[in-house]
């Protein structure tokens, strides 16, 4: 992770406190790559819907998203250029 992200995250971290959202942030769902797809789908799908109870704007979740993911997904979609992260991220979002 690069300093400007550390740097997202901590400030994202600090907000979270301050309006009491830790808790939720923690429930937020992660993803593996486990059922392909299929599996991906339904991530995002429970991803959005908690954010969405959360309040999170598009932007939030936009910057959270990749922090959530593990394994194989975090490896496949660490290898994309930042131009190619953010257009994903914005298009999987759009998707809900």
């Amino acid at each position: 992770m690069d300093q400007g992200n550390i740097a997202l995250a901590e400030r994202l971290d600090s907000a979270f406190d301050k309006l009491g959202l830790s808790s939720y942030a923690s429930q937020l769902p992660s993803f593996a790559g486990e059922n392909g797809g299929t599996g991906f789908m339904s991530f995002l799908e429970k991803f959005n819907e908690i954010g969405n109870i959360m309040g999170l704007t598009e932007v939030k979740l936009i910057c959270l998203l990749p922090a959530h993911l593990k394994d194989v997904a975090k490896a496949v979609f660490d290898n994309f250029d930042a131009a190619t992260k953010t257009l994903l991220v914005r298009l999987l979002l759009g998707l809900r």
